[in-house]
């Protein structure tokens, strides 16, 4: 340390010299009342030195007086300090305290001890610094729930505490660190915790455990874009983290299960250290059963869906990006599947998805190379079995793996946005089609063609049926359009919009797979449809399922009360055939009258214009 100057022996210093130079001044002046050979000389000589010294010792007396000025500023320093000054002595007790702990106390609302603001650790700490040898150290600790650093300096045997309320860096830093590492939308951790969280858990050796890896995700989610716009989607993926995180929360073993939003409509889950092999597959199906609720926002009810893979550690991989790209593999398959369901990742998915490819690559072409083909299932009147109708179905003549039907590239259409000019083609081609068969004196029938839901719900439809209906010339009530439960009630209030203008031109509706999706009977009453389809899942074990009839039978009875004709699909028995029309279902679709077949087949059953039905 710097010694501190000598206020006095500076004092007594300055003052010889003036008394120095006070004697010169006399001896001249009694030179010139009394002069003598030899004082001259003295007084000179004297009057040399006391100029001499005033002279040299100027600058360093400038010097002294900085530094103890100087040393007074710094003596006054921890009086003058805002903040807490403390001083130890050795055996750590506190010899000085200054103002500012008076002050700190009484902001963080605590008793006017000084103690108080120590850490409660403090003898360990003192230890420590003295066995480090170092001159200073910070420390970081709490006070009430206040963050604070506090800057010891060791001082002979003694200590020196400076503290420093760091609350606001503090939570600050903890706010950057919090962002870093979770999404603002839903609060979940994000895809950078997700890969920390999966490697921290694959670093550890358990062998006799499972770790299983979740990617979910949202159905449609481009259909809600394009309807509700970015602000309302954010909306419904904040409801659809609460839904799983609630459902996650019911779950025993909870505290195992992590939830992350991976990205944009994606969520991920880790199931770690569990045993039970099944444990992955029903913790999926909770979590997809937990939207069959609809979510509400914005006073409008969505129909929300989810699609789930899943990898597991270490049958699919031991490392992070094998067991997410296999999960992904597994989401991709549980998409072509429809959607709403999981699917476990399975050694033959790799080959499956570079097939999935290719066929991508020649379906982008099937229009323009004339290989699509519609076919035609006939619907037949119940009551007479007369033909009154056929429903359009799409073969694709695929040119290395001939015929393939809708379930085969429909669902891979929709996903990569191909289905919008292909569900075009198939609209002005059935209408071409029925113009023909009118040209040709065939008895006029209705068309069925089924609408995707982009196609309901981001196209303009209205003014693509009228434009097609104008280019055809075939009158609007020959045209019926089938939308799918699911589809109808994914906006409720846009479907009743589009539903009404596609009404005012006249084609007719119907609501297909009923029951089967999430529908609400006070909405159906919304509806202007003409058409209840009953889907074939309730029709195939109605003549040995007792239940399966009963829910028939209510069905054509809602129908009929709200004034819709009921159609069967799947009739394929004539004891189903019996009990629909002893049930007075209206018309209906199956094998039992035929499948669907190609145009010039169907002309045959356009010539005949009647089935038998005993």
């Amino acid at each position: 340390m710097t010694k501190k100057p000598d206020k006095k022996n500076f004092q007594l210093s300055r003052s010889l010299d003036w008394v120095l130079i006070f004697l010169s001044v006399t001896a001249i002046f009694l030179l010139f009342l009394s002069p003598s050979w030899y004082l001259p000389i003295i007084l000179l000589v004297l009057a040399g030195l006391a100029i001499l010294r005033f002279f040299t010792a100027r600058e360093t007396d400038r010097q002294q007086a900085s530094q103890i000025q100087t040393a007074d500023l710094l003596g006054r320093f921890p009086e003058t300090n805002p903040n807490p000054v403390l001083y130890l002595s050795s055996e750590g007790q506190i010899a000085y305290a200054n103002a500012g702990c008076k002050h700190f106390l009484k902001r963080f609302d605590l008793p006017s001890d000084p103690a108080k603001l120590l850490p409660p650790d403090l003898a360990n700490r003192i230890r420590q610094l003295r066995q480090s040898g170092q001159a200073c150290e910070t420390w970081e600790y709490t006070i009430d729930n206040h963050f604070v650093a506090c800057q010891a300096n060791v001082q002979n045997d003694g200590l020196f505490l400076y503290i420093t309320d760091i609350s606001a860096r503090k939570r600050m830093e903890n706010e950057l660190s919090w962002h870093a590492y979770h999404d603002v939308i839903t609060g979940l951790p994000n895809r950078y915790r997700f890969q920390q969280d999966l490697e921290k858990i694959l670093r550890r050796d358990q062998p006799c455990h499972y770790t299983a890896v979740f990617l979910m995700n949202i159905d449609r989610f481009r259909f809600f874009i394009g309807n509700l716009g970015y602000w309302l989607c954010d909306q419904l993926l904040h409801a659809v983290s609460v839904r799983l995180r609630e459902t996650i929360e019911t779950n025993p073993l909870s505290d195992q299960i992590i939830l992350y939003r991976f990205e944009a409509d994606t969520f991920a889950l880790l199931l770690k250290n569990y045993q039970e092999p099944e444990l992955p597959k029903k913790i999926a199906q909770q979590l997809i059963e937990s939207l069959h609720q609809p979510v509400y926002m914005d006073h409008r009810e969505f129909c929300v869906t989810i699609s789930c893979g899943i990898s597991v550690y270490p049958t699919d991989g031991t490392d992070f990006s094998t067991l997410l790209h296999a999960a992904d593999l597994a989401l991709q398959h549980a998409k072509k599947r429809g959607g709403g369901v999981w699917q476990l990742h399975t050694a033959d998915m790799d080959e499956r998805t570079r097939h999935r490819l290719k066929l991508e690559g020649y379906l982008r072409h099937a229009i323009e190379h004339n290989e699509l083909e519609l076919f035609y299932q006939p619907q037949v009147s119940l009551k007479d079995g007369i033909l009154t109708g056929a429903e359009i179905t799409l073969r694709w003549r695929h040119p290395e793996h001939c015929l393939l039907k809708p379930q085969e590239f429909i669902p891979l259409a929709e996903e990569t946005g191909l289905i919008a000019p292909i569900s075009e083609w198939i609209l002005r081609h059935a209408l071409i089609q029925h113009r023909a068969w009118q040209t040709r004196d065939f008895p006029p029938i209705r068309l069925a063609v089924n609408i995707s839901a982009q196609q309901f719900h981001q196209q303009d439809l209205p003014q693509l049926i009228r434009r097609l209906l104008q280019e055809t010339q075939v009158a609007p009530h020959f045209l019926e359009l089938e939308l799918t439960e699911s589809a109808a009630m994914f906006d409720i209030n846009h479907t009743v919009v589009v539903m009404q203008q596609l009404k005012e031109l006249g084609v007719q509706l119907a609501l297909d797979d009923f029951g089967t999706g999430f529908s609400s009977l006070a909405y159906l009453r919304r509806f202007p449809l003409d058409t209840l389809k009953i889907d074939q899942s309730f029709v195939r074990p109605m003549d040995k399922e007792e239940d399966a009839a009963a829910i028939i039978k209510g069905i054509i009875s809602l129908g009929h009360s709200l004034r819709l004709k009921v159609l069967a699909e799947g009739i394929e028995t004539q004891a189903q055939l019996q009990r629909l029309r002893d049930f007075e279902c209206d018309e209906g679709q199956g094998y039992l009258f035929s499948k669907p077949v190609p145009g010039n087949v169907f002309e045959t059953y356009l010539a005949c214009g009647k089935f038998e039905i005993g």
